[in-house]
């Protein structure tokens, strides 16, 4: 393996052959990332605000870029990231299928026409994915998250105080969190396993029509306009669609999950899944003390986590623990 290791540069604009299936590493504070995914084997770096001193990594196949301690600038890249300090304005030419990696704090991320291994990780900044496919990994905080997929998708993402929007022809696979983020997610679920887990976002699905969802939550519910079918209760449901051969894990504390048609006309109110009616008392059972519904106790839990009371897994250990009175 041959490069230059820990070299800090000032150039507007460089190459380097990565190969068509290479790797490129980005890790920036702030400013602007544009990827673009092209024919060929290099990578073309247009440096649009070169006032800021670039450590280069070069190697065979692989490309790292970052910013060069300016304190101790004969150490090149002893620090890769000088979080809240200088911007960064890339705009980066890169083979479609060139494996990326990109880390930022409050930098936006914009990508067009990229469809290899791809990971991003943000803080208070936007992504924004446009023609692009293949296996995507997102970490966000505070900020939104948008993909337009070409081609099949699968997405691994965690996300805190964002919106998540995707959309794709297919969705290959779906590994989702959030906390206090909406999720919106277009395109036919692949037979398989998928999963979504909320704190308190709301996720729709638009577009499945073979799909079994098995939901657990709190004080949230799953609807769809499609046919289906629907088994169990308050707080543990789930719904068919079509074959189900994609399977759907749903898990929220307060988060609904709405699975609809895909339209061009605004689609008909949802209905919501028909509860399952209370068993009545025992013939001759007298009264028991007055206790809350479960149902209240599920509320009063949310409430205690919304106002940081308790944590997830305590909020998690008590819901179970109220599972497992429902189905004593």
């Amino acid at each position: 393996m041959s490069g230059t290791v820990g070299t800090a540069e000032q150039a507007a604009t460089f190459e380097h052959e990565i190969g068509p299936q290479g790797e490129l590493v980005v890790r920036v504070p702030d400013g602007e990332i544009s990827l673009r995914g092209t024919d060929g084997s290099r990578v073309s770096v247009h440096d649009l605000g070169p006032s800021a001193r670039l450590a280069i990594l070069r190697s065979d196949g692989r490309l790292e870029i970052g910013l060069a301690d300016e304190g101790r600038p004969e150490d090149g890249l002893a620090r890769w990231l000088r979080w809240g300090r200088a911007r960064a304005h890339l705009e980066i030419e890169v083979p479609h299928a060139v494996r990326v990696q990109v880390e930022v704090t409050t930098a936006t991320i914009r990508v067009v026409g990229l469809d290899g291994e791809q990971g991003y990780r943000t803080v208070s900044g936007e992504i924004d994915l446009l023609d692009s496919g293949g296996a995507v990994a997102v970490e966000g905080v505070s900020g939104d998250v948008a993909i337009a997929a070409r081609g099949p998708l699968a997405l691994h993402a965690r996300t805190v105080s964002g919106d998540l929007r995707a959309s794709s022809p297919l969705l290959r696979e779906l590994q989702l969190s959030t906390m206090s983020g909406d999720l919106r997610l277009e395109g036919q679920l692949a037979a398989g396993d998928h999963r979504i887990e909320t704190v308190s976002g709301d996720a729709v699905l638009l577009g499945p029509t073979n799909l079994a969802v098995a939901a657990s939550t709190i004080s949230g519910g799953v609807a769809t306009d499609l046919a289906h079918h629907v088994d169990g209760g308050r707080g543990r449901q789930r719904l068919v669609i079509g074959d189900g051969a994609a399977h759907l894990f749903f898990r929220s504390m307060s988060g609904d999950l709405d699975v609809l048609r895909r339209a061009a006309e605004p689609t008909p109110p949802v209905a919501p899944a028909a509860p399952v009616a209370p068993a009545a008392p025992r013939q001759g059972q007298p009264p028991g003390p007055t206790s809350p519904a479960p149902g209240d106790q599920r509320l009063e839990l949310l409430r205690a986590l919304e106002r940081g009371e308790i944590d997830v897994d305590e909020a998690a250990r008590r819901l179970a623990e109220l599972e497992e009175l429902d189905h004593a």
